[in-house]
């Protein structure tokens, strides 16, 4: 009984750390440089493949809560772009095993976005089929009102 317990243990350990590994790494590779005021600020990310298989990945950009935070928050445009700024086509790339892959995340503020506001957008990916996820980035984005800069 205590060796069919233990060997039930084993397998249930090594499940779990098959499946609870994540097999894709997301990483900031450069900071935009523009400063605060800017409307559009450009951020190159870095995902690895770090499966031993080929994937198809799926890459998002969306608004998400700022924890911590309290004051007002707003939604800004995000888009996902290679790195010689065309769009990748739908959010999709195919990365061989421990490949990497860099792309450019574009953060925009629509006209008449209220000011000094915070946005935060956070970045995943996951293979198509949701099987393999990443860890997720989050870029915290204040407006600040361009009066207070004089």
């Amino acid at each position: 009984m205590k060796t069919t317990t233990t060997l039930l243990l084993l397998v249930c350990f090594n499940v779990l750390s098959t499946f609870g590994q994540q097999k894709l790494e997301l990483s900031l590779k450069k900071d935009t440089d523009k400063t605060t005021s800017e409307a559009e600020h450009v951020y190159v990310i870095q995902v690895k493949n770090v499966s031993n298989n080929s994937e198809t990945i799926y890459l998002k950009a969306n608004n998400t809560s700022c924890n911590q935070i309290n004051i007002s928050q707003v939604n800004l445009t995000q888009k996902l772009l290679q790195t010689n700024n065309l769009r990748i086509e739908s959010n999709e790339i195919t990365l061989k095993a421990k490949e990497s892959y860099e792309f450019m995340v574009k953060i925009s503020r629509p006209l008449n976005t209220r000011l000094n506001t915070w946005n935060c957008t956070e970045i995943t990916a996951s293979s198509k089929d949701m099987r393999l996820s990443s860890n997720s980035l989050i870029i915290k984005t204040f407006i600040p009102n361009p009066k207070d800069f004089n």
